[in-house]
């Protein structure tokens, strides 16, 4: 199979499951005594024989960029998500390597487990609201015109109007929140250019929220719990953390350099920026002991911040699925109401 050296693989096509089932295989080949060029061979052989064209290509670049005299980490950022890439910096022991890289793609199965579940109780409620949304414009802006000309007199009745009314609105409505959206995804790069003041922080609180806080202090600690079992001191773990991190974990690890370079050595001082609450930072103020002993301590933290963010990311998914039942209820009223009293004036004129 004829794969070019430089032909590129995106981050769609190669998803993080694939990256990490990739790094597995090299590192299985590296801890039993293969070189890195023998390994890729190897990885090359195998690939061609299963026709998985991905994982030649990555091979066949990894190779060419080995041949330039670049490390093996560095020949892996174009294709690698910055995670792994981080990971893989941050030691030369295949074994240890292997090790975390098997914790993060547990990490990711999880992560995608969580998100598969909230997905699976929105899609119903949310297809049912744009369905109604849909039977809204229609029976507004359509039917409701035809049906009133068959009328003796041009006015409909009350219901009949705001149905129209909706309708009518509908469209600029769409447009506001998709606005609105487009805003809050992009805030992250608004907020960097804006002045303090009341815009910024009303920014920062839509886009910051508490579950969303949650998340990210799950996978700062569970990544810096990694990389403390690896021998990596604090200040190497958050060096290493800061090439890859982004938003408000970028923002954290910069406080923690701060904090590292004023002198901090306890685990809860150096953490505690804005971002932590009072349950994760009395958590961190009970731990101690070796960079072992702590990132099994990070990582128990984790564990439980993650079940408590699930929990709340739940109540929220429930409350926003009586919110879409109940809006979907209140539009399908309208359209039942606003036709339904339109066509029982069309029947008592006929009659």
């Amino acid at each position: 199979m004829q794969i070019k050296p430089n032909s590129l693989i995106s981050l769609r096509s190669f998803g993080k499951q694939q990256q990490v089932q990739f790094l597995l295989d090299l590192l299985g080949w590296l801890k039993n005594g293969c070189s890195t060029i023998q390994a890729l061979h190897m990885m090359r052989v195998c690939a061609d024989e299963a026709g998985e064209r991905h994982v030649l290509a990555i091979v066949f670049y990894v190779e060419s960029q080995l041949a330039k005299g670049r490390s093996l980490a560095k020949s892996l950022e174009r294709n690698f998500v910055p995670d792994l890439v981080m990971v893989m910096k941050s030691s030369h022991d295949p074994r240890e390597l292997q090790q975390t890289i098997s914790e993060l793609k547990k990490q990711y199965e999880e992560r995608q487990s969580i998100l598969t579940s909230a997905l699976k109780q929105l899609v119903y409620p949310i297809v049912l609201l744009f369905v109604s949304l849909g039977a809204v414009w229609i029976s507004g802006a359509v039917i409701l015109p035809r049906l009133s000309q068959m009328l003796t007199h041009t006015e409909m009745p009350f219901w009949s109007q705001q149905l129209a009314f909706v309708a009518s609105a509908l469209p600029w409505v769409v447009v506001i929140l998709c606005m609105l959206l487009l805003v809050l995804y992009t805030s992250r790069y608004l907020t960097k250019r804006m002045h303090k003041g009341p815009l910024r922080a009303l920014i920062e609180r839509l886009s910051s929220n508490k579950m969303y806080r949650l998340f990210v202090l799950v996978d700062i600690c569970f990544q810096l719990g990694l990389l403390l079992r690896q021998r990596c001191n604090m200040g190497e773990a958050v060096s290493f953390l800061m090439q890859s991190a982004t938003g408000l974990a970028e923002k954290h690890y910069q406080f923690m350099q701060q904090r590292l370079a004023a002198g901090y050595v306890g685990l809860a001082d150096v953490m505690n920026s804005e971002l932590l609450d009072a349950i994760t930072l009395m958590r961190l103020q009970m731990s101690s002991g070796t960079a072992k002993e702590r990132s099994v301590q990070l990582h128990e933290i984790a564990q439980s911040m993650q079940y408590r963010a699930v929990k709340l990311m739940h109540k929220r998914i429930r409350w926003g699925v009586v919110y879409c039942y109940l809006f979907a209820l209140l539009l399908i009223g309208l359209v039942v109401t606003g036709v339904g009293q339109l066509i029982v004036i069309m029947v008592a004129q006929w009659g």
